[in-house]
């Protein structure tokens, strides 16, 4: 009876299949206040259920280590509706209720 090791992980085996980077994609988009800062090809099977895991269970924190790896960045301020918060400019002080 011998044992059948597994070949050791390359980097290429933690890469995402084109589906898998669709779905991280996705995952990245409800978010709101975040977006990719990193080309899509370079995610990995980690970074994906990172986000599975915020998706699930809403930890800020997780979201945090990303965005100190280089995965994710803050939007810019006019880029997400926020929960209807509104970008205060002149020509709109005035007329903004929502905030």
């Amino acid at each position: 009876m011998s044992l059948q090791t597994k070949p050791p992980l390359t980097k290429e085996d933690y890469s995402l299949t084109p589906k898998q980077i669709e779905f991280a994609l996705s995952l990245i988009e409800k978010t709101r206040e975040y977006e990719l800062a990193m080309y899509p090809a370079n995610l990995t099977v980690k970074d994906l259920n990172k986000l599975i895991a915020f998706n699930r269970y809403k930890n800020k924190g997780i979201i945090v280590n990303l965005v100190k790896k280089g995965v994710l960045r803050k939007k810019a301020l006019g880029d997400y509706d926020g929960a209807n918060k509104v970008k205060i400019t002149k020509q709109n002080r005035n007329s903004c209720q929502h905030l």
